[in-house]
């Protein structure tokens, strides 16, 4: 596997090939691991959840996110690009994932790699940082009638938290989406706000957003 340490420097830059597949596939995986599985990936990648779930609305991921997630899900890095149609992983997940970053012109050395038996439950993941190099084994979480857990509500702590919400938005605009943001008169940021405000009262998704943006203008 590939530590932890060295995959949240590498660069938020898109590196899907196919936004439909991108979108379907992303969200497709997510939504398919537990809840122990996604603080994995999140603890892996060092984003936030929102900017997950912000990738499968738009199609566009960092390699952070898809090396996260494909050594998680044991599922290889290009099906989530959309290069390739392969999902799941039998052979050597850490050369594989290895080779996928050298093509985006990481280099891999011996130090970045953690080394040591996958001990597998029957629901395949584990759990893995760099404080315990031999992966522990987990059972996924349910609630008491065996169903998948309900996605907790979104809470916006610190700065640095707000910070990287900000970047990971900024990484994911295309620079036509960018200049119309620039563009945007007085009247339509009001207006912009103003629906905005109205929907964090039916989404916490929404709401997140609010508070960013809350944050933003009284910093």
């Amino acid at each position: 596997m590939i530590k932890a340490e060295f995959i949240k420097k590498m660069k938020q830059s898109n590196v899907s090939k196919d936004a439909e597949k991108t979108i379907a596939r992303l969200k497709e995986v997510w939504k398919g691991l537990s809840k122990a599985q996604r603080e994995q990936v999140l603890d892996f990648s060092g984003v936030t959840k929102f900017a997950i779930e912000r990738s499968y609305k738009v199609g566009a991921l960092s390699a952070k996110v898809v090396v996260a997630i494909a050594q998680v899900a044991e599922i290889y890095p290009q099906y989530l690009t959309g290069e390739s149609d392969e999902k799941t992983v039998s052979g050597d997940l850490t050369a594989i994932v290895t080779d996928f970053l050298k093509e985006l012109g990481y280099k891999v050395g011996k130090k970045d790699i953690i080394v040591g038996p996958q001990q597998k439950t029957p629901t395949q993941g584990f759990v893995c940082d760099d404080e315990h190099p031999t992966p522990t084994p987990f059972v996924p979480l349910k609630d008491e009638a065996g169903i998948e857990f309900i996605e907790e509500d979104y809470e916006i702590t610190d700065l640095g938290m707000i910070t990287m919400m900000a970047e990971e938005v900024s990484a994911l605009l295309n620079q036509g989406a960018l200049k119309k943001v620039e563009t945007l008169s007085e009247t339509e940021t009001g207006v912009l706000l103003h629906s905005l405000r109205i929907q964090a009262d039916f989404s916490d998704y929404k709401k997140a957003q609010f508070e960013l943006v809350k944050y933003l203008l009284l910093l």
